[in-house]
């Protein structure tokens, strides 16, 4: 599906992906992405020059991980579906039901189907509860950089290694911080390898703090060269946080 070989698609109308898990790696969650809203694709079978034609394909994935699908915030293409199990061993309910799939219950969905008025259906208008925003959440945690301010707007203080050093944030007025204790507790929190990475951290932070920024000032005292940062209140870090990235702040205030 996410290969270089797709010929056998250009024929299929719905493709049904069974463990096909694609969030571990987004150069292949784009293609497919890509795929489910192109209305054209190259389609290449091995031996055989690549060839351009009509994208028809749908998918379904299905899978017992809780992580399916790269969804973000704006998302668009996916519709999200948690089964239940109220039903597992209820041995009643599945025998009354295999008793119809082999009836006349397909014949009746199929009716029921080519009946149903879609006149008013627009597909671009997909539901968005509770289980699409948790593959929200799922895919924005996955990047370092965002799952450590989570937890420091989660916990409302930005904490050093060991709890050496805590800044508590305010609720409703800014709260300064120097900037050494703000990496201090990235690098704390975000693996070694990825640690460098202080600069994308810095751009992100900017992004998510709200229309009144992140200022910065120079110490009073000259024998400290270290900065201050200035960042709003926590209230309204919460919220241009969790609009951002559809994260939402366990404990935030309803108001």
């Amino acid at each position: 599906i996410a290969g270089r070989f797709t010929g056998h698609l250009q024929t299929v109308a719905f493709a049904v992906l069974d463990e096909a898990l694609f969030t571990g790696n987004s150069q292949q969650a784009d293609r497919i992405k890509s795929r489910v809203t192109a209305t054209t694709m190259t389609f290449e079978a091995k031996g055989r020059d690549p060839v351009q034609g009509v994208n028809r394909c749908a998918y379904v994935s299905l899978s017992n991980h809780s992580h399916v699908w790269q969804a973000t915030v704006d998302e668009r293409r996916a519709v999200v579906i948690e089964a239940g199990n109220g039903l597992v061993n209820d041995r009643t309910f599945w025998r009354q039901y295999y008793e119809w799939l082999d009836g006349s219950g397909p014949a009746a969905l199929l009716h029921h189907l080519q009946c149903l008025n879609l006149q008013d259906f627009n597909p671009r208008v997909i539901p968005k509860g509770d289980a699409l925003r948790r593959q929200v959440e799922q895919t924005a945690l996955r990047d370092p950089i965002t799952a450590w301010w989570h937890s420091v707007l989660t916990d409302g203080a930005i904490s050093s290694r060991f709890g050496l050093t805590e800044v508590v944030l305010l609720e409703s007025t800014p709260t300064e911080v120097s900037k050494s204790d703000l990496q201090e507790s990235f690098r704390t929190a975000v693996p070694r390898s990825q640690t460098g990475d202080w600069s994308s951290a810095m751009r992100k932070l900017k992004s998510w703090v709200g229309s009144g920024g992140m200022n910065m000032r120079r110490p009073r005292n000259t024998a400290n060269r270290g900065r201050t940062i200035i960042l709003p209140p926590l209230s309204e870090l919460r919220q241009t946080f969790e609009g951002a990235t559809g994260l939402h702040i366990e404990g935030e205030s309803d108001a």
